[in-house]
């Protein structure tokens, strides 16, 4: 089987895919084949893609970094060639075997299940209880007959904060304590667009990065904890540890001291289980 891995590359991002890659690869079933697919989306035209990443195009500039997430998702959504595809960020691992098997299953039990993937935590003002597009895999019959919108919603190239409508509280499940307040970023139409045509997604809660939550072990503890608001968020379904997010690698590259953690954090953690 063959499966398209569809990623966005900004600034940065080639100082994160490679480890992305690597997670993927080690961690897959013997069954699949991985086909990296990849679009240029900020990522300066001097920097080359590596070997093995096949580069789907180039989405016109813009000022706003989610912008161009979106834009490349949209753009992506014509080059898909497999019947499922994993839309992943950079900075994203994986960290359960067998992973693509899993994702899938979870895709094959119902009909009415398109997407599976990561949520957003409850701590911050994105939609709940759904997945978004940090790492998700998704039916790719259902994205090209929808076609939904992967670009946030913005003004003056910030992304808005803005008040539900009545007819949208209902998709969006968000935290009572935001009052209807969301902000709307890079796939945030995907609950309303999928939940209108009868579809659901199965997300993977969002747990934080330090004890007594995480599973990863622990490095660096209190420069951990003082970050542990945007980065490092592991992600659980059913009691299984799936991935993990850096998070605000636009920020960080390769060398970065968070950076360097996560990955020795994750690395411990895939030795300890016998995983690579």
């Amino acid at each position: 089987m063959e499966l398209d891995i569809v990623c966005a590359l900004g600034p940065r991002s080639l100082e994160h895919l490679g480890f992305l890659e690597w997670t993927a690869r080690a961690l897959k079933s013997d069954s699949c084949d991985l086909n990296f697919k990849v679009v240029r989306s900020g990522l300066p035209r001097a920097q080359e893609i590596p070997e093995g990443f096949s580069v789907l195009g180039e989405v016109p500039p813009a000022k706003c970094g989610s912008f161009l997430h979106g834009s490349a998702l949209n753009f992506a959504l014509d080059h898909i060639q497999t019947e499922y595809v994993l839309f992943a960020d950079v900075d994203a691992a994986i960290l359960i075997k067998d992973w693509d098997k899993y994702f899938i299953d979870i895709l094959e039990s119902s009909d009415d299940i398109a997407v599976a993937g990561t949520a957003y935590p409850a701590w911050l003002s994105q939609y709940q209880k759904f997945p978004n597009v940090i790492l998700a895999m998704f039916k790719t019959s259902v994205l090209k007959e929808l076609r939904p919108d992967f670009t946030p919603e913005i003004v003056k190239n910030h992304v808005v904060r803005r008040h539900l409508r009545p007819d949208e509280l209902g998709y969006y499940k968000l935290s009572k304590n935001r009052k209807g307040l969301m902000k709307c970023d890079t796939g945030f139409r995907l609950p309303k667009a999928l939940g209108e045509a009868g579809y659901h997604g199965v997300p993977f809660r969002a747990y934080r990065c330090v004890p007594p939550q995480c599973r990863l072990p622990i490095v660096d503890l209190p420069i951990v904890v003082h970050n542990q608001r945007l980065c490092m968020n592991e992600y659980r379904h059913d009691g299984n540890l799936i991935a993990t997010h850096l998070g605000e690698s636009r920020d960080k590259g390769a060398k970065n001291k968070l950076t360097r953690i996560w990955r020795k954090r994750i690395r411990r953690y895939l030795i300890k289980r016998g995983l690579i």
